[in-house]
């Protein structure tokens, strides 16, 4: 998580201003919570008919 906010703060930060630091944790969560909105360990639901 701190390697990637240095890494996104020193590619990214330069071309949208500073103080990126403070919300990558956000962006990476609502990224996570769009890809993945079962969660980390989430139980496939199995619908029967």
């Amino acid at each position: 998580m701190g390697v990637g906010e240095k890494m996104f703060e020193f590619i990214i930060g330069p071309m949208v201003g500073g103080a990126t630091e403070n919300w990558f944790a956000y962006v990476l969560a609502l990224l996570f919570l769009v890809f993945r909105p079962q969660g980390l360990f989430g139980e496939k639901i199995i619908e029967r008919v």
